[in-house]
């Protein structure tokens, strides 16, 4: 897999990724995180097992803002997004996006996209995320930004 990691100053405590996953067509195990469905519900059940426990990293909430289908670029792909919140109060918001690869062979590989914000866990320099509603508007407009780059394969 080949991958970008971007961290914003602009917004800080924002991260994003993106990553291709060549071949995909011939080997779908290689699938970046077996899809965004997964990878949401892999999170939730970490999350919920920290809910039962107390501590510094306990959380106290944690609620699934997206779990959808949602097509990228005219790549049919899976959409999750989630809040976490942690027993001091710390939010954390986690986004991601990973598609298939064109049935009719044209774009063999499988994308992905993520945004993470805040923290959830103790972290010194701990800095609130954006609102919900700007992060979502970001994710939003990241996911929309995302062009085929004509002739590139």
């Amino acid at each position: 897999m080949a991958g970008l990691s971007i961290e914003s100053f602009a917004l800080r405590g924002v991260s994003l990724s993106l990553g291709v996953v060549e071949n995909h067509a011939s080997n779908p195990e290689s699938s970046a995180a077996e899809g965004a469905f997964a990878s949401l519900s892999e999170q939730e059940q970490q999350y919920r097992e920290r809910m039962r426990s107390s501590g510094e990293d306990s959380i106290r909430d944690f609620k699934v803002l997206r779990r959808e289908q949602k097509s990228v670029m005219g790549l049919s792909g899976e959409e999750g997004a989630y809040r976490v919140e942690t027993s001091d109060g710390k939010v954390k918001y986690g986004f991601v996006w990973t598609s298939q690869s064109r049935p009719d062979g044209r774009f063999p590989m499988a994308l992905s996209a993520s945004l993470e914000a805040g923290a959830d866990e103790h972290v010194d320099d701990y800095t609130p995320p954006p609102d919900e509603e700007q992060l979502t508007a970001l994710w939003d407009a990241l996911l929309a930004s995302i062009k085929e780059r004509p002739g590139a394969y």
